[in-house]
């Protein structure tokens, strides 16, 4: 029980699906269900493709699951500080409003680079099963969220989504030190 929670905690803090209701509602896809509904399966497809090949990629071109856990560790901690420091809002909602849900709200809103990484590094540490259920139930609960965007957004207002948003990103932040301290760790231990 404990990897699950564990892989899931790591999971939802990549997604954030309450620090990308903003972002979601700019785009103009609040009202459009089957919008949501597409992008949700395109992530869960997306990620389980990930989950079951990105290890096997990752081989082929010779990095290891140490590589990568303190690459993504940094690569998490990096998006974090940006997001931390600077927040940017990516698309303006006129650009996106009438397109397909793919761009930009699968990737790299649901689905983007912290995502990715948090799927590998969770299969690697707490394995396939927990990652695979983890991941499925933060695509369930990220569609209920974006469903319920516009009451989200009325009953805690922007400022609490980003209040919200700024404490899940420092909790990345920890998660991120914690991959590169094990792949550090894990490197050692194997020489």
């Amino acid at each position: 029980m404990e990897k699950f929670i564990n892989s899931f905690i790591t999971i939802f803090l990549a997604i954030d699906p309450i620090g990308i209701v903003p972002t979601y509602i700019a785009l103009g896809f609040a009202g459009s269900k089957e919008k949501l509904r597409t992008s949700i399966i395109y992530a869960f497809f997306s990620g389980l493709l990930f989950i079951l090949i990105g290890k096997s990629i990752l081989s082929i071109v010779g990095i290891t699951l140490d590589d990568l856990k303190i690459a993504g560790g940094i690569l998490l901690i990096a998006l974090s500080i940006k997001e931390l420091l600077s927040p940017t809002s990516y698309y303006s909602e006129s650009e996106y409003t009438d397109s397909d849900p793919i761009v930009p709200l699968t990737v790299p809103l649901i689905v983007g680079p912290a995502t990715l990484t948090a799927l590998l590094v969770s299969s690697e540490l707490y394995g396939y099963t927990a990652t695979f259920v983890s991941f499925v139930l933060n695509l369930v609960i990220c569609y209920g969220i974006l469903s319920y965007s516009g009451w989200i957004i009325r009953i805690i207002g922007e400022r609490g989504i980003k209040g919200i948003s700024k404490v899940t990103l420092l909790l990345l932040t920890a998660f991120g030190v914690s991959f590169i301290r094990r792949g550090i760790e894990s490197i050692i231990h194997n020489r």
